[in-house]
């Protein structure tokens, strides 16, 4: 959740606001008067909203109170070598995407199916919310804030594997006991050999 510091000049319904997050109204409005530009409210361990939460929040439609969607990268990522890594290569990407360039720090897919569907994984714009302010950092047009979301509806798309976390975890803890420092092993090509009638033999 993102909020503006021009909040503490309103009377906002923060009780509301409150209730639906399930915090003390008297955390929020202290996170508010203390801030000297937006802020995500928790700081560096943001609080994490339901889809509901999200909904609920902007359904009241406070100008400086917003639900927004931020993807957070896992500390633990099973079958990494499948799924692959991430990198920042401006010249790369600018060879890659000749008539998307948005941006230097746009990052692109390095390997495994990061690489293979970086194409339909890259963001033809950032999401932003905008508004201006005088030398006072106060708002300078009111409280008015614009959302911009890029122009594409469809991009960036999410890709979602058939890989069980749970059973590809115990493979994983495998490989690790035996110590194995070369080669990989992903759970949907074990669910493939199960039922083969060589999977006796490969037990």
């Amino acid at each position: 959740m993102v909020l503006f510091p021009f909040l503490k000049q309103l009377d906002w319904p923060v009780e509301k606001v409150a209730e639906i997050l399930h915090v003390p109204q008297q955390t929020i409005q202290t996170k508010v008067e203390e801030a000297k530009g937006p802020i995500v409210f928790g700081g560096k361990d943001p609080l994490r909203l339901s889809e509901e939460q999200m909904k609920e929040i902007n359904s009241l439609e406070i100008q400086g109170v917003f639900a927004l969607t931020k993807k957070y990268k896992s500390d633990e990522v099973p079958a990494s070598q499948l799924i692959g890594v991430t990198g920042e290569n401006t010249d790369v990407f600018h060879e890659r995407y000749p008539d998307k360039v948005k941006g230097a720090n746009q990052k692109i897919g390095v390997s495994g199916l990061q690489e293979s569907f970086d194409e339909w994984l890259v963001a033809e714009e950032e999401a932003k919310l905008i508004y201006h302010v005088d030398a006072r950092g106060g708002p300078l047009f009111g409280v008015d804030v614009k959302y911009l979301a890029p122009a594409n509806p469809f991009y960036p798309l999410n890709v979602k594997t058939t890989i069980d976390r749970r059973m590809q975890e115990a493979l994983e803890d495998v490989a690790d006991t035996y110590n194995i420092q070369k080669g990989g092993c992903c759970s949907w090509i074990l669910k493939r050999v199960k039922y083969s009638p060589v999977y006796q033999d490969l037990q």
